[in-house]
């Protein structure tokens, strides 16, 4: 009887622990999801659209900048600004490390986009990224954002 039970046990973790890796993956596929609506959201200047990606007492903390604490301040960061010579046509995020433990996560990775002109002329820029993502009310958000910019090689 014994080697029965502990087939079965043996059986149920099995079972379990299959069922915490598929819920991971999901979870793991809910945050990209919101780092690619970010990167749209950024590309088409909706600043709505952005803040409905943070928490609503997120941080972040910009290049060289100090840090910029709840919805007005993140808001007033990423509005468009008249008359800037500069806007993004295209963002992306590659993701290195991203680390759950029950509704926090950790997302550690780069980004990289083109900006451009009035007059067509385009710019490559990259940096590095670490984000906490917080999960409220099932939604996974950005509690702190934090990022810098890296030297683009000569020739992109």
């Amino acid at each position: 009887m014994r080697p029965f039970i502990a087939f079965i046990f043996c059986v149920c973790l099995a079972l379990s622990m299959d069922a915490r890796a598929e819920d991971m993956h999901a979870e793991k596929a809910a945050i990209q999801a919101q780092a690619v609506a970010f990167s749209r959201a950024y590309v088409a200047g909706d600043t709505d659209a952005l803040m409905a990606i943070y928490a609503p007492d997120a941080s972040i903390v910009p290049t060289n900048r100090p840090i910029l604490r709840g919805t007005d301040n993140i808001r007033a960061y990423w509005a468009p600004r008249d008359g800037a010579k500069w806007h993004p046509v295209d963002h992306k995020t590659t993701t290195t490390e991203l680390t759950i433990h029950g509704d926090v996560a950790t997302d550690i990775g780069y980004f990289e986009g083109v900006s451009a002109d009035m007059e067509g002329n385009t710019r490559a820029f990259r940096g590095a990224y670490l984000i906490t993502w917080r999960k409220i009310d099932g939604v996974w958000r950005m509690q702190h954002d934090m990022w810098n910019s890296l030297k683009v090689p000569d020739g992109d």
